[in-house]
């Protein structure tokens, strides 16, 4: 249930704007549900007499600390601040998925007294994929049937909802598809599911999810063929992604390239490298990455690079804990592969394609994504062996009524 109403509220977007300071902050319907999902695994919690703590909170705990330090060095507080917020909603997510979770990844009803009811997460994501689809494919045919939609840029980019433009809302198709891919390689029945989905990316006309469909096909494939080399394959994939992200941020500009696309890229990405190299230890703070980008021709506030991003808003500390969090969504299933273990299969495919989408579009920190990778995260605790969850001492043994 919990799940569920996380992935709703991904396609709900903004809800109310809120002034502070002269400024305005957008609350979202994600921000809302994080809050109450937590306070739902915290009463969860207390009811059962014992708080389960994910190691992935110490990712966000470094990343928090980081921004400590940046408080100290800034002048404009309210900025970073507001940047720092995008991930108290994965955090938020983390802490209460970890309490509703149960064993196999299925969401437990005890506690609301029907002991018996699940709903496994891979029909959750099919449910969302398809949907998100939908919606894309409706926009896709407006756009088409628009007089003022005939070039192929103005029907692409007449691809937005509340999660973004199309190659942003590629993400939340791309994962969905991938996974149920994985999936459908041992049950058929998700092979089904996969088509929603998989349309959908191709809808969004996204060069980068498109990548990332390749990279996560490829890993689910090899996988399913061969476990151990299948995790090798996933770990490739993001050596090559990093490796890559550093080489076009140190080269920039310098490579011969003639499509304009290609050419505002690596102006970007190397714009990125020179802030990252001026602020190696903290970065330049995590929501001023305008103060690198802000003199080129077309000014961004993401580096359109996931690696380069967390480098120069957060330095190399930053992104160490931030890469710490894809690291335990990897580690935790790694069992589960060797083991068989489709979910687990699953995951790390959608998790490749994600990572693999994220190194060429706008996908770091922003907060959808990373409540999407905060659910998938939690979903990975579930699998076998993982040793993501201790539980801790917290009140009252559970209640029984009498």
């Amino acid at each position: 249930m919990a799940l569920a109403v996380l992935l709703a509220s991904l396609l709900v977007g903004a809800l109310f704007t809120l002034s502070i300071g002269g400024r305005d902050f957008v609350i979202s319907a994600v921000d809302v549900a994080s809050v109450g999902i937590a306070a739902w695994g915290l009463v969860v919690a207390r009811r059962r007499g014992s708080l389960r703590l994910d190691v992935a909170l110490l990712g966000y705990l470094g990343i928090f600390m980081v921004v400590l330090v940046q408080l100290l060095t800034v002048d404009d507080r309210l900025n970073l601040l507001g940047g720092a917020s995008r991930f108290a909603g994965p955090f938020l997510l983390v802490l209460g998925l970890s309490q509703l979770l149960g064993d196999e990844g299925r969401l437990r009803f005890g506690h609301l007294g029907r002991p018996d009811a699940t709903w496994r997460w891979p029909e959750m994501f099919a449910v969302f994929g398809g949907l998100l689809a939908l919606w894309i494919g409706a926009l896709l045919v407006a756009g088409l049937t628009d007089p003022a939609n005939e070039t192929f840029y103005d029907v692409k980019n007449s691809i937005s909802m509340p999660l973004g433009a199309s190659n942003y809302v590629a993400a939340f198709v791309l994962v969905p598809a991938v996974a149920l891919f994985a999936l459908g390689l041992r049950r058929r029945r998700y092979l089904l599911m996969t088509i929603l989905p998989a349309v959908g990316v191709a809808a969004t006309l996204s060069r980068g999810a498109f990548l990332g469909l390749g990279a996560g096909i490829a890993v689910a494939v090899v996988i399913r063929l061969r476990a151990r080399a299948g995790v090798v394959l996933a770990a490739a994939c993001a050596g090559v992604v990093l490796a890559v992200s550093i080489v076009m941020g140190v080269v920039g500009t310098a490579m011969p390239v003639t499509a304009s696309t290609i050419a505002g890229r690596l102006v970007l990405l190397e714009a990125a490298w020179d802030g990252f190299a001026a602020h190696p230890l903290v970065g330049v703070g995590l929501n001023s990455i305008l103060e690198v980008t802000g003199s080129l021709p077309e000014p961004h506030v993401n580096a359109h690079n996931l690696l380069l991003h967390a480098l120069v808003t957060t330095g190399i500390l930053g992104t160490i804990a931030y890469l710490a969090l894809w690291w335990f969504l990897g580690r935790r299933t790694f069992h589960g592969i060797l083991a068989g273990d489709g979910e687990a299969a699953a995951l790390v495919a959608a998790a490749v394609a994600l990572f693999v989408h994220a190194a060429a579009e706008a996908l770091a920190y922003t907060r959808a994504v990373e409540a999407l990778v905060a659910a998938m995260l939690a979903i990975a605790a579930t699998r076998p062996k993982s040793g993501a969850v201790r539980e801790w001492p917290w009140g009252p043994g559970p209640r029984t009524g009498k």
